[in-house]
């Protein structure tokens, strides 16, 4: 629990054994209902509940306390059922003239947390996660010996499943340009598995690094060619502008293995879903273009990116991937699917040296 002047901070964990969502609130003096988000990562968890649902097992709630209140406010934490609910725990918060903020006492693993909020609806992330692991899995044919390359690992939320199912003589690599989600995956994986290395890349991007020296366009994977058998990323694809995701197809080409596969997602425009966007179907428009990629954000392009299939078929093609069909469309479009975007999965032909 960390309290401020006007703030009240509170951090835990929770899981339901059998995987099933869960849904944390908080009261203040028994009337006020305040939603927790739920969903981030916690390994100290996975680890000392040895139970694979426990991995985004955090939550954190975040009360913002009135300019007035009496002296004392009483706060209840709650998880479960509406009609049943299962109090975690319960706190009291005092005023005081100090406006220094008051911390509770940090362990060495909390040090190295990188804040994750869950976007959309509790558990949505979750249920993204497993759906595009399982596609991991399947359609990627992951085996315990395949060498496997991340890019856009974030807080490894599949980096860490994916590293504890390969044997020794497999390894995962990822690519990252966050480096505080580099210390946190170090910190919390790379410390307990010989066979996981993490690559701080500084390419620039509106989103999420204004300032890197060089841009995804030309930048050249530090891996020597063919060296993998596994590439996937995961909502990458729709934060970069089609010059970069251009030069990161044809990278990851190189760095496949004859054979190797790769599962990427997109949001891919075609007459299907120009239709539905003309009929408001789609919450999204693309409307405005720019260098092949198609956005609604005029400033922040890089906010969600969209290209033309016959575009993306076209490069895979010329790069010596062969694409999986059908692709599997997402629910951006407003159709029923499991995955918010469009999954489209290759393989690089064994012929290619």
């Amino acid at each position: 629990i960390e309290v401020a002047q006007k703030r009240v901070l509170i951090q835990g964990w929770a899981f339901a054994s059998d995987g099933s969502d869960v849904s944390i609130w908080a009261t203040i003096d028994g009337e006020k209902h305040i939603q927790g988000k739920w969903g981030l990562a916690r390994f100290d968890v996975l680890e000392s509940q040895k139970n694979e649902h426990a991995y985004e097992s955090g939550f954190y709630i975040e009360l913002k306390l009135p300019d007035k209140f009496d002296n004392k406010m009483h706060v209840q934490v709650f998880t479960g059922p509406d009609d049943t609910p299962v109090l975690l725990g319960e706190f009291s918060v005092t005023r005081t003239k100090s406006r220094k903020a008051r911390k509770s006492k940090m362990d060495e693993a909390n040090k190295h947390k990188f804040r994750f909020v869950p976007a959309g609806p509790i558990g949505s992330v979750r249920k993204t996660r497993m759906v595009f692991l399982d596609k991991i899995h399947s359609h990627g044919k992951l085996k315990p010996s395949d060498s496997v390359l991340e890019i856009g690992p974030g807080i490894g939320r599949f980096a860490l499943p994916i590293t504890q199912f390969l044997q020794p003589d497999g390894y995962f690599k990822g690519l990252e340009i966050l480096p505080q989600a580099v210390k946190h995956c170090d910190y919390h994986i790379g410390s307990r598995y010989k066979n996981f290395e993490m690559f701080l890349v500084d390419v620039s991007n509106r989103m999420y690094n204004k300032s890197g020296k060089i841009t995804a366009a030309e930048y050249r994977f530090p891996f020597e060619s063919s060296e993998f058998d596994l590439v996937y990323l995961q909502s990458v694809f729709t934060h970069m502008m089609f010059p970069d995701v251009k030069n990161y197809i044809s990278e990851i080409s190189r760095v496949l293995k004859p054979g190797g596969r790769c599962i990427a997602t997109y949001f891919l425009l075609n007459d299907d879903t120009r239709q539905l966007i003309d009929q408001g179907v789609s919450p999204r428009k693309f409307a405005l273009k720019q260098d092949d990629s198609y956005s609604d954000n005029e400033t922040k392009p890089e906010a969600a990116v969209a290209f033309e299939e016959e575009l993306i078929r076209q490069i895979y093609g010329d790069l010596n991937l062969e694409i999986g069909e059908p692709i599997e469309y997402g629910s951006w479009r407003g159709i029923k699917s499991k995955m918010s975007q469009d999954i489209l999965v290759a393989h690089k032909h064994l012929d290619d040296a």
